[in-house]
């Protein structure tokens, strides 16, 4: 099914808002308009009545002068006579003749308006009449002015087709003007729609930011800043790939060169070549499970359990757990327990955490480990360092973006998965080297 683009949506919206509204606001103006122009008129044709009557009045003459303000008006002037009423002027030689006022007269006197409407051998007309002047004073003359609504509608027809023109005229502009502010509006999207087709394919070279000053420049932004992330994310990814592929394929080619050995009856005692297949697989299967942990951990599969948990007792259960690869490498240990106050935490989690970051110390450690807590205001701290070579400057600035390696070698497994158990926890981990050498870990907690 074909779409319509988001251009022509908005197009036609705005198009749509925009006629709809001159049409109402005109078909608004054009009654008043109307209306307010049929008053003016009957307003001028009052005027044009009383000016003729006084001038007809003052001049006394045979041919009264009638005051014109409409040019297509009829002013006619009857003398009151004995007999009724008789044609003394009529500003028109066709009207007039055969023209009855008598009627006319009784319906504006019971009517009481200051004009009104009749109709005259099928022609509607606007009428007025006086008898007075304007002193006030009782004239001898009856003037009735009369105006064609033909006439009316003719000004009134010319006025609306104005209107009309006018309305088309804005109608045609705010097409245009839309047209071009909806390109204008969804340039940018378009533009971003593309963008993400290519970051669709794993391509995250092309960047574009919409100089826009709105919310379309902050998305492009965001979708900018997420494709450096995605990017960065491939990148470590793969290269986290290529570390383990590296490290599998060492214990790999170890196992299978001792299996060999034995099945070509190489080894006289098969003791100690079992031993070392033995422990290459479990450093294989130890690697597995950290990268299953992981991917679960940032997936949101692994589901963290929060209760009441005394740091200082999980920081020793984890000590006691690496402190036998400790003395085998002649290692000190060095921690002074410190009551510190119950935090929320998983404690199998953070458990976790602190065993791996002291394997990672017992691995790289000349001769000593040292451990300290403090409770600061709304946090507990902790900080582990150790003696050895310290981290290599790439590693400091990439291992907390989610596969960065350990010290100077290593797949940063374990550091990721301390990473990320510290933010599940909305804490904060940080690593560095030491001003005296070596390597130091800080996990932070809220309390």
């Amino acid at each position: 099914m074909k779409r319509n683009s988001i251009t022509k949506k908005l197009t036609l919206t705005n198009v749509l808002i925009v006629v709809l509204s001159l049409l109402v606001f005109f078909t608004i103006v054009l009654i008043i308009a109307n209306s307010n122009a049929l008053e003016d008129i009957k307003s001028q044709l009052i005027i044009e009545n009383r000016v003729t009557t006084t001038l007809y009045v003052n001049n006394r003459i045979k041919q009264p002068a009638v005051y014109r303000v409409l040019t297509d008006s009829i002013n006619l002037i009857y003398a009151k006579t004995p007999d009724g009423l008789s044609l003394s002027y009529s500003s028109d030689e066709n009207f007039g003749e055969d023209f009855d006022p008598q009627p006319v007269i009784l319906d504006y006197v019971k009517s009481k308006k200051k004009v009104i409407q009749l109709k005259v051998e099928d022609q509607e007309y606007l009428c007025t009449i006086s008898t007075e002047s304007q002193t006030g004073s009782e004239t001898d003359s009856v003037i009735i002015s009369l105006l064609s609504m033909k006439s009316i509608r003719e000004m009134t027809k010319s006025f609306t087709i104005a209107l009309v023109i006018s309305i088309a005229a804005l109608s045609l502009i705010s097409v245009l003007v839309t047209v071009f502010v909806s390109k204008r509006i969804t340039k940018p999207i378009i533009k971003l729609t593309s963008i993400t087709k290519q970051y669709e394919k794993r391509n995250f070279d092309e960047t574009f930011t919409a100089k826009t000053n709105d919310e379309i420049e902050d998305l492009s932004v965001a979708v900018s800043s997420m494709a450096q992330s995605l990017k960065e994310h491939d990148s470590e990814k793969d290269r986290l790939f290529r570390q383990i592929s590296h490290e599998i394929k060492t214990p790999l080619t170890s196992i299978y060169g001792y299996a060999e050995g034995i099945k070509s009856g190489v080894f006289e005692d098969i003791e100690k070549p079992l031993v070392v297949i033995m422990s290459e697989s479990l450093r294989i299967k130890k690697l597995t499970e950290n990268i299953v942990l992981l991917s679960k951990i940032e997936s949101n599969i692994e589901m963290f359990k929060f209760e009441e948990q005394d740091v200082s007792k999980l920081l020793e259960s984890a000590i006691e757990s690496v402190e036998s690869v400790a003395i085998l490498g002649d290692i000190d240990i060095e921690y002074t327990p410190k009551k510190l106050p119950l935090i929320t935490a998983d404690g199998d989690k953070l458990y976790r955490a602190f065993v791996n970051i002291l394997s990672n110390c017992t691995k790289y450690s000349k001769s000593l480990i040292r451990i300290e807590t403090k409770e600061l205001k709304n946090t507990v701290e902790i900080k582990i360092t150790d003696d050895g070579s310290g981290f290599e400057p790439e590693a400091v600035s990439n291992i907390l973006g989610g596969f960065a390696r350990e010290k100077s070698n290593g797949s940063g497994i374990g550091l990721s998965i301390v990473n990320e158990i510290v933010k599940a926890h909305s804490g904060h981990f940080t690593i560095g080297n030491s001003s005296g050498g070596g390597a130091f870990f800080r996990i932070k907690l809220n309390k």
